[in-house]
């Protein structure tokens, strides 16, 4: 956990140690359950918790189960603590899971692997908006020291998931430091694609290969493929750059029955048929340019061709959907090679009534809901001015309910020089300079 750029403001040791404490009590949310009048949250800059509202629609519940059990071990530095450090191990396990359940009644996140056009498009995106600046350049080269980690994300989010904080980051950390990058709803896509690039998919589609050159989609019955296989998604770089055509085959999994709507895009030319049904067709020599058709389909596997030919420049093939409770995305992860359904090693997980009844009540008793649910005032709690710097969640070894925030002893430090300044019977209001400085 960081001081951040305290170190350099300017004033004595004892004032840039309060300055350390006050920034420290702030971060860490102290005053979110120990409240100290206007005068002392005047000197404070509380950060608020994220937003867990439908957490479990944006976050995997595995990764919920690691964060909440250690989340200094899921990510050092964090301001976070560790709720349950003065648990036994089974008792805490108990908790988390509890937690686990009562946090994931919101849903789950849709899986889906990246298509690999989008995450081409997202490595450039990174690089074009800047997003390399404060986190590398992730390209196998050593980061700088001052680089903001982004390791696991594929542990966490999916896709859709990831696309949604990207386009709106403050809406889940308000008081996160990412700022808005007025993204849309394709470059955030994209991004998350290049981020998330490492989950696998195995081939899922047969292809046709062939080459010629055209003006419009060629009749494909009359060809003969230069060569046939099968491939992860609809991949249009399978030979050379120019005059070539790819006919694609596969089956797509409709999980619920409803009216869906296919975004067919490309550079050239490309039609979609679903059941030997033409939904869309984007044809002729052209810049990328997207086709919309729509198509009621029920559960289960449904045969999918996607017909493709490109004649000279860039080359791109994209297919989006969105449907009942489907944001629009990728087709790409939900096509197979056969009418089978795809084995998933993530198995659905069930949500017990029992144990998410029992989490309620953890998230109100264990101090959860004081950060990520405050209330106006908080009743029968210690005033942060009476808090004693060695004992509670500020001891080196938190015992029974104390959290552990791994506060180093140069921290605790800090925070008892705040805590001593904030008591001072004659505290003044902060000056317009002391403030600038608590948030530098």
């Amino acid at each position: 956990m960081l001081f951040r750029s305290i170190d350099r403001v300017s004033g004595t040791l004892a004032q840039q140690q309060i300055l350390r404490g006050t920034v420290l009590l702030g971060e860490l949310g102290c005053a979110q359950c120990h409240r100290g009048g206007e005068l002392v949250m005047s000197h404070l800059q509380p950060k608020r918790a994220p937003n867990l509202e439908a957490v479990g629609k944006r976050v995997q519940v595995d990764h919920l189960r690691a964060w909440i059990a250690d989340p200094h071990a899921a990510k050092p530095g964090t301001t976070m603590p560790d709720v349950f450090a003065g648990l036994s191990a089974e008792a805490k396990a108990q908790k988390v899971e509890s937690l686990v359940h009562y946090l994931a009644q919101s849903g789950s996140p849709i899986h889906t692997a990246p298509a690999q056009q989008a995450i081409k498009r997202g490595e450039q995106a990174f690089h074009r908006i800047g997003c390399a600046v404060c986190h590398g350049q992730l390209n196998g080269e050593s980061p700088p020291t001052d680089a903001v980690p982004l390791g696991g994300l594929s542990r966490k989010y999916t896709i859709a998931s990831l696309t949604q904080f990207l386009q709106d980051p403050l809406a889940v950390r308000p008081s996160g430091r990412m700022p808005p990058l007025n993204l849309n709803p394709e470059e955030a896509r994209d991004i998350a694609s290049y981020l998330l690039r490492d989950i696998k998919s195995a081939a899922n589609v047969k292809y046709d290969y062939y080459e010629g050159t055209w003006d419009k989609l060629p009749d494909f019955a009359n060809l003969k493929p230069q060569s046939s296989g099968e491939a992860s998604g609809l991949d249009v770089n399978l030979g050379r750059p120019d005059n070539f055509a790819l006919r694609f085959r596969g089956f797509l999994q409709v999980a619920t029955e409803g009216e869906y709507r296919f975004h067919l895009g490309s550079d050239d030319g490309s039609r979609l048929l679903i059941d030997g049904k033409e939904i869309a067709r984007m044809d002729g020599v052209h810049p990328l340019q997207f086709a919309m058709g729509r198509v009621k389909l029920a559960p289960g596997a449904h045969a999918l061709v996607v017909e493709y030919f490109e004649g000279g420049g860039q080359q791109e093939l994209r297919l989006e959907y969105e449907g009942p409770n489907l944001p629009r995305q990728s087709v790409e992860g939900a096509l197979t090679l056969d009418e089978k359904p795809p084995g998933d090693d993530r198995k659905p997980f069930v949500v017990k009534p029992e144990l998410a009844e029992a989490g309620k009540r953890e998230f109100e008793q264990s101090g959860c809901k004081a950060c990520h649910q405050p209330e106006p005032e908080l009743k029968g709690s210690v005033a942060l001015t009476e808090l004693r710097p060695q004992r509670g969640c500020l001891a080196e070894m938190p015992q029974g309910k104390a959290m552990s925030y791994h506060l180093a002893p140069a921290q605790r430090a800090a925070l008892a020089a705040a805590l001593g300044y904030l008591k001072q019977p004659n505290l003044a209001q902060p000056s317009p300079v002391d403030q600038v400085d608590r948030k530098s």
